[in-house]
């Protein structure tokens, strides 16, 4: 009984993973083309199968380049792997990094890139009430990487139960990293007030007020 119960408790988060048509890149320049499993929050593996009935494989961040896959509303994604992390709170010119990569959507790259980090339903606790695509995700973080850093930056993270940004503010992240390089840059972004639909637009402002040296 203590199994069967055991197998009914798993059974709603397994049957959250789906698999989509995609291509792996993988670091030593090799490619795998089957189905892939669109990330669930801070994965730091890839999870592959080359058909339907064929046998799971796990790849580690550490050995995958990046990959695309064609999700179910038939639109091509594409992932990398990344270092995350987030300004330290009593030092935020610093930050605190993970010590192994995560999978993240990008958003849009140029000089700076935006990523995505979705969490699905099942994935973590919480409330399904409003927000983007709140029948399928519970919340999504978002980061920033410039362009001569390996790692990406936390710059927000909308939640489908709550009508606001958690996490450090966009605003006070862009004045953290850029007030010293381009103050243009957090005053325009400032008078943009972007939702977080609209965070690839960051870029575009970025493009548009900054010279890099």
């Amino acid at each position: 009984m203590k199994r069967i119960a055991l197998l009914l408790l798993l059974l709603p988060f397994t049957a959250m993973a789906d698999f989509y048509p995609g291509t792996i890149t993988f670091v030593n320049g090799t490619t795998k083309t089957g189905l892939i499993e669109e990330p669930k929050g801070k994965d730091q593996k890839v999870v592959f199968k080359a058909d339907e009935k064929a046998k799971e494989e796990k790849f580690k961040t550490e050995e995958i380049k990046s990959f695309q896959l064609t999700n179910a509303d038939n639109v091509t994604e594409y992932y990398t792997t990344m270092i995350l992390g987030n300004n330290k709170i009593l030092n935020p010119k610093s930050f605190n990094l993970d010590s192994k990569k995560s999978v993240v959507r990008i958003i849009k790259q140029g000089r700076i890139t935006i990523y995505g980090l979705r969490f699905l339903k099942g994935s973590l606790k919480g409330n399904s009430s409003v927000g983007m695509n709140n029948a399928k995700y519970e919340s999504e973080a978002y980061y920033m990487q410039r362009s001569k850093e390996d790692f990406a930056f936390a710059i927000g993270i909308w939640q489908s139960d709550l009508n606001f940004m958690t996490g450090f503010n966009l605003y006070q992240v862009v004045e953290f990293n850029f007030k010293d390089t381009c103050p243009l840059f957090v005053e325009a972004l400032k008078k943009a007030d972007l939702k977080n639909t609209e965070f690839a637009k960051i870029v575009d402002i970025y493009e548009a007020t900054c010279i890099e040296k």
